[in-house]
């Protein structure tokens, strides 16, 4: 089976993470109750428990910023794995290869932060450290800064650049 689903519920362990050579993925299993209102009172119905993997980004982000406990949404292909054991007994289980997890907010709140870009999604920048703007014509003059940065070096991490140039003066 192979099927587009999307779901919410409770991330029921702790997200397992791996690192090899140029890869990385992680794993986590996540519960889903739902509840009915019967006569008055709510009512648990059976829990549904569903692996999760993901890989590369999102594999780093689930484990930044998922513990045991949290509710998430996940968007994801519903694949089914069979093999068999060293018994002889063929089993399969339900997997969710993710392409998309995130807190649940309509249980809480969350934070965003991008992480930096690695180094293949670095933008591209012109030797003064300008990001290329689309909507300027390549021979089209670049508009005069004014104010406090305008007047000399600025500084950049670790480094100073002189803005009129591009060029590194130190670090």
């Amino acid at each position: 089976m192979d099927a587009n689903i999307s779901f919410t519920g409770n991330l029921g362990t702790d997200v397992d993470f791996v690192r090899k050579d140029n890869w990385c993925g992680a794993r986590f299993r996540v519960a889903q109750t739902p509840r009915y209102m019967r006569d008055g009172a709510w009512i648990d119905g059976e829990t549904t428990w569903l692996s999760v993997r993901v890989n590369g980004r999102l594999a780093e982000n689930c484990k930044n910023s998922l513990t045991k406990g949290d509710p998430v949404v996940v968007v994801g292909r519903l694949r089914t794995q069979v093999w068999t054991t060293p018994e002889g007994v063929q089993r399969e289980q339900q997997v969710v290869q993710a392409v998309s997890v995130g807190h649940d907010l309509q249980r809480g709140r969350s934070q965003m932060i991008r992480p930096a870009p690695r180094p293949e999604e670095a933008p591209i920048t012109d030797p003064t450290g300008r990001l290329p703007d689309a909507d300027q014509a390549e021979d089209a003059p670049v508009p005069e800064e004014t104010g406090p940065l305008a007047e000399g070096p600025a500084e950049v991490g670790q480094m100073v650049v002189d803005q009129e140039t591009g060029e590194v003066l130190e670090g």
